[in-house]
């Protein structure tokens, strides 16, 4: 898997140790188990991507308040349907959004959410899909929820089986939804991403603290073609 290279949201931005010269680096391996980690990002932090907004840019400059990581087999790796899984731990933390999701053709909406956490909201899993095409199409969207324990306390299986006629979403080897595939039929590729704030968390009044740290931990991603 690639790592991200400079994505940036108002809250956070995904680093790369040599995105701006700034040697940040969010991953770290032990015991076989990759970490990303999210930090409060400092004032040198702050001010570099700030900077690195593009000239022909004319909104406002927004500087991160968190730096994080972002996985993606954008550049390596597309499948057509399958089963798509990760073991995953998901960090205590007020404010996260961690997500396991596969993101189809630039110009669609298309995607598939294994897993959206909000770490405020540790036992509801959000799975689901969107489908439709830029400038055609509205983001349509089937969204679906499973509560249950606290999904920070350990790590669990998160999968996706996707096929021709439908998307059967598991947590630990147990169905927890499905829906009719609608019209997702183009190759996507693989994120594992944990974002700060955001929309969601908006809504629902979950903000994170100026201190917020944790980390995402990831024991395996696999997919599997499925005849």
């Amino acid at each position: 898997m690639s790592r991200g290279l400079g994505v940036s949201s108002a809250s956070e931005v995904a680093m790369d140790p040599k995105y701006l010269s700034l040697g940040i680096n969010p991953f770290e391996i032990k015991d076989g188990v990759l970490a990303v980690e999210v930090r409060p990002a400092d004032a040198a932090t702050q001010q570099a991507v700030r900077r690195a907004w593009p000239p022909w840019y004319k909104g406002e400059r927004l500087a991160p308040r968190f730096t994080s990581g972002l996985l993606t087999t954008q550049f390596s790796f597309k499948q057509l349907y399958g089963y798509f899984e990760a073991r995953v731990k998901v960090p205590r933390l007020t404010g996260g959004w961690p997500a396991f999701w596969l993101l189809g053709p630039e110009g669609t909406y298309n995607e598939i959410d294994i897993f959206e956490i909000l770490t405020g909201l540790p036992h509801v899993h959000r799975f689901g899909q969107h489908w439709g095409r830029f400038g055609r199409d509205k983001n349509m969207a089937e969204i679906g929820e499973a509560k249950g324990s606290d999904l920070s306390d350990d790590f669990h299986v998160y999968g996706a089986l996707w096929t021709e006629r439908e998307i059967v979403y598991y947590r630990d080897d147990l169905e927890v939804g499905r829906f009719t595939n609608k019209d997702l039929h183009e190759p996507m590729y693989i994120i594992l991403s944990i974002g700060m704030d955001g929309s969601w968390n908006t809504q629902l009044d979950l903000h994170s603290s100026p201190s917020g740290s944790g980390d995402m931990l990831i024991d395996f991603v696999r997919a599997y073609r499925v005849n």
